[in-house]
């Protein structure tokens, strides 16, 4: 993804769609922390929800508490419940 706001958006998106199946039991992220520099540029490899110090990449940190902190409403809102 180009930018931690597009993460944040694909995260939304994505738990929106898991939200409108009624057989998905839950979602993960898959890893926490990055794991390790990028060989050409020596950065994060920008995978994960915080960086090699531990730091979060905010605009995906608060994309994803934005939506994770009303999932249980807008799961009975999408399924007309």
């Amino acid at each position: 993804m180009p930018t931690q706001r597009d993460r944040g958006s694909f995260y939304e998106n994505f738990t929106i769609r898991r939200l409108r199946n009624r057989n998905a039991v839950g979602w993960h992220w898959f890893r926490y922390i990055d794991d390790g520099p990028l060989k050409t540029k020596g950065q994060s490899s920008n995978k994960r929800v915080v960086d090699l110090k531990y730091d979060p990449y905010d605009e995906l940190a608060r994309s994803m508490q934005a939506t994770n902190s009303r999932l249980y409403p807008l799961s009975d809102h999408l399924r007309g419940e």
